[in-house]
């Protein structure tokens, strides 16, 4: 295996110029109408077509009619077709288990009926039917409804481009973490799948970190969890299996921000062992240990620091953004 050359950081114009340079003008407009004009939904067909290979289930083999009073959502196309807060009293007709029944099988209809990426669309007249379930998931508790958000993860990236954010999906990392956080298992379980979009592995990293940053006490509980997850890679790479070597640059970066220094140790063997791609970190694993070393040595005195609340916060990204379309 060839070892990675240390690189120094550079900042995100000086990474965007070196990459534009290495195309002719006129191929640098093109890259640049791409990321300007929903062209990203190319990409993502690109990506489908170059590792995305999960067998999807038969879907219409369990599903059902939709509810009824579930069919406004379905026809929504904006947040103005159906005001959120009619949602939220639609959402009190019908006892819980019912309402979360209902929900999963108007996912599987998604799924069904989903006929491509949404071309030409604004980000703001998206379809937002899958944040108005995130919310109803949430405050109604339904941690079993954490299997279909696993399997909206599993969906094509352009499924997830017209329904989700790619970069940071906040809605879906704050569900993930909402449903998730006494399911660690059945995470780790999905990190490991193969032929599947990278971005929910990303969420749900996110999300395990979120447990951490919120519960304190359960920080040694999420460290073993990655510390599980990264062994599992190790071998996995071994065998010459490096579907997931792409995302191991996030998880170091994730767990720089936890100052998760006991993850050290399988993270040293990693880099050391095979070429990773260092898209976020921008450095290699001798400046990555220094980093997280001084993160390490810091963490007394930010403990003295009063800390605030942040569950609610986060757990609220959907309806915030749901909220702000509304006005």
């Amino acid at each position: 295996m060839n070892k990675k050359k240390n690189q120094t950081s550079i900042d995100l114009d000086a990474i965007m110029t070196e990459v534009l340079n290495l195309f002719t003008p006129e191929e640098q407009q093109e890259v640049i109408d791409i990321l300007s004009n929903n062209g990203l939904e190319k990409i993502y067909q690109q990506m489908e077509e170059a590792f995305y290979h999960y067998q999807h289930p038969d879907y219409s083999s369990e599903a059902t009619p939709i509810a009824a009073y579930l069919q406004r959502l379905w026809d929504m196309q904006t947040c103005k077709d159906y005001p959120f807060d009619e949602f939220k009293k639609d959402c009190t007709t019908v006892p819980a288990a019912e309402l979360e029944k209902d929900l999963r099988n108007f996912i599987l209809h998604l799924f069904i009926h989903y006929q491509g990426p949404l071309e030409n669309a604004k980000e703001e007249d998206r379809p937002f039917k899958l944040w108005y379930i995130y919310w109803a998931m949430e405050h109604y508790r339904m941690e079993s409804s954490l299997n279909i958000i696993l399997e909206i993860m599993r969906q094509s990236p352009t499924f997830l481009a017209s329904y989700c954010h790619l970069v940071q999906d906040e809605a879906t990392i704050a569900i993930i973490y909402q449903l998730g956080q006494h399911q660690l298992p059945l995470l780790l379980s999905f990190m490991n799948e193969d032929g599947i979009a990278p971005f929910g592995k990303e969420d749900i990293c996110s999300a395990v970190a979120q447990i951490a940053i919120t519960n304190p006490e359960r920080r040694l509980e999420i460290i073993n969890w990655f510390c599980q997850l990264l062994n599992s890679y190790y071998d996995q790479f071994e065998r010459g299996e490096d579907n997931n070597i792409a995302i191991i640059d996030y998880i170091t970066n994730t767990l720089m921000n936890i100052r998760a220094i006991e993850t050290l140790p399988i993270l040293e063997k990693i880099y050391k062992r095979f070429k990773i791609p260092n898209t976020l970190t921008r450095r290699g694993i001798k400046e990555i240990k220094k980093e997280m070393i001084r993160q390490n040595k810091n963490k007394k005195n930010d403990s003295k620091k009063p800390k605030s609340k942040s569950k609610s916060k986060f757990a609220s990204k959907y309806s915030d953004r749901i909220e702000s379309i509304k006005h």
